[in-house]
């Protein structure tokens, strides 16, 4: 991070980050509000515990980013890069991942409620444990992804593909199925879906980078 950015002046005139380099920037345990880090770049940058409301983040750059036990309220993350991500333990609510790129993404043990994926590679990320309330999977690739002991409750899963998905032990309630590409006999007992035979799933086409 650059040492010219003096990270609470800006905080104490307003909170614009937009545009600038925050590589390994330290918001931990920060209480951050109507904040604005459109198109940062974030690599690697600690939120560990921090709490988050109505802030942006669409367009940033932020793999290896760490939101481990953060309280992200109310925040968008369109279009931003999240591969490895941490969200450990994190309670997630009311937030937009639409178009995030999440592949490896760790989610295990965060609590997730009202908050929407669309149009996101979600593979081999781990939601083991994660409470999953009320909440959106609209053209997603959860390829290799695991949601072991997971409990999925009110979720709608849209045009996704949940091939190679390690549900073991996890828990469905109340899931909206519609054209959902999953192999045998889905947990939550949705209909069959075979993507190849209409479905392309745009998702699918990011890889691991």
């Amino acid at each position: 991070m650059p040492k010219q950015i003096d990270i609470k002046k800006i905080l104490q005139e307003g909170g614009n980050f937009e545009g600038l380099d925050l590589t390994f920037a330290d918001f931990r345990g920060m209480t951050l509000e109507n904040v604005n880090f459109t198109d940062t770049s974030m690599a690697a940058a600690d939120f560990a515990g921090a709490t988050l409301i109505n802030c942006t983040f669409d367009g940033a750059y932020m793999p290896d980013v760490n939101f481990a036990g953060a309280k992200l309220i109310n925040c968008s993350f369109r279009d931003s890069f999240l591969q490895r991500a941490n969200f450990r333990g994190a309670q997630i609510e009311g937030s937009n991942f639409e178009d995030a790129f999440l592949n490896v993404a760790n989610f295990t043990e965060a609590k997730i409620k009202n908050t929407v994926f669309k149009n996101n590679p979600i593979k081999k990320a781990d939601f083991r444990y994660a409470l999953v309330e009320d909440t959106v999977f609209e053209n997603v690739n959860m390829n290799f992804t695991s949601l072991e002991k997971a409990n999925f409750r009110n979720v709608k899963f849209v045009d996704s593909d949940l091939r190679r998905v390690n549900t073991a032990h996890a828990v469905f309630s109340n899931i909206h199925d519609e054209r959902t590409a999953f192999y045998g006999r889905k947990p939550w007992g949705g209909e069959p879906y075979h993507p190849e035979e209409e479905n392309p799933y745009g998702a699918s086409s990011y890889d691991l980078g």
